[in-house]
């Protein structure tokens, strides 16, 4: 029996193109990564180009390979929404290379936070800031020599994702080899965004997910940003923990090094380390 011809991809095929106008000012934080070798200055496809062909392949299922990708972001409508200039197949398949993911873990912490519930009333509150992990495998191509699993034959990577049950959202996730470990996983690790005003001041929002060594207990502390600062290579921002007055402060290397979050409760300092980002726009 002969294949059967899939139907020429149009404009009305595609969906999900509303979600974008929320996206692409968070999308265009990104816009200068990955760009460390491009001596030359002509790249012209960015990080913010490439996750936003990304996030239209998971919203339509009509679009099963890199090619269709490329044909759905030549369409008008598409390329409109996106603003996603024409490239070749082999920039869009080296685009995985290139450019690291961790940056967009601030974007979903950002996201996850402006979110609103689902549900309202007593039941729903007692829900208020009770987050749900799981591990969950994929399947993985032989090809991928990091999903260590059973052995050389059975690969598969697993998905560590924190779930919002309050709000029903996602709010972190991970993705190691099948192998991994959900205890290694819960180890401190944080995200925040701020901005930074026009006459200096520093302000924004994070999210601080970790373990109770003790009691194995998951625990997630939001917290607000109102004035951040350099000094020795390191930035400062200080704060309080959403809902409290508790004093928090958050202290980080620049650009990528250890995170140390500390806060203050009746007069006694508790701090932790971590690892995540920190995204100044």
């Amino acid at each position: 029996m002969p294949g059967h011809r899939k139907p020429a991809l149009t404009a009305k095929s595609v969906g999900g193109l509303k979600y974008f106008r929320r996206l692409q000012p968070l999308f265009a934080r990104l816009h200068d990564l990955g760009t460390d070798n491009d001596h030359a200055g002509n790249r012209q496809l960015h990080f913010g180009h490439y996750a936003s062909l990304i996030l239209l392949y998971f919203f339509n299922p009509c679009l099963t390979s890199l090619r269709s990708i490329q044909q759905a972001s030549d369409l008008g409508k598409v390329h409109k929404k996106l603003g996603v200039p024409r490239t070749s197949l082999g920039s869009r398949s080296a685009a995985a290379r290139i450019f690291d993911p961790e940056p967009l873990h601030a974007i979903v912490a950002e996201l996850a936070a402006a979110a609103l519930p689902l549900e309202s009333g007593r039941e729903a509150e007692v829900l208020r800031g009770l987050t749900a992990v799981d591990g969950s495998l994929l399947p993985a191509l032989p090809k991928m020599a990091w999903a260590l699993w059973v052995d050389d034959t059975h690969r598969a990577a697993k998905l560590h994702l924190h779930f919002d049950v309050f709000k029903g959202v996602p709010c972190r996730a991970t993705v190691t080899h099948g192998s991994g470990n959900e205890r290694t996983q819960l180890k401190n690790t944080l995200q925040a965004v701020c901005t930074i005003s026009k006459t200096g001041q520093i302000t924004g929002t994070g999210v601080l997910y970790g373990q109770n060594p003790v009691s194995g207990a998951t625990f997630k502390y939001p917290f607000t940003i109102t004035k951040g600062v350099t000094a020795s290579g390191k930035l400062v921002l200080t704060g309080t923990i959403a809902g409290t007055n508790f004093p928090a402060t958050l202290t980080t290397t620049v650009p990528n090094g250890p995170l140390t979050f500390s806060y203050v409760v009746n007069g006694s300092t508790y701090s932790m380390t971590g690892t995540g980002t920190v995204m100044v726009k």
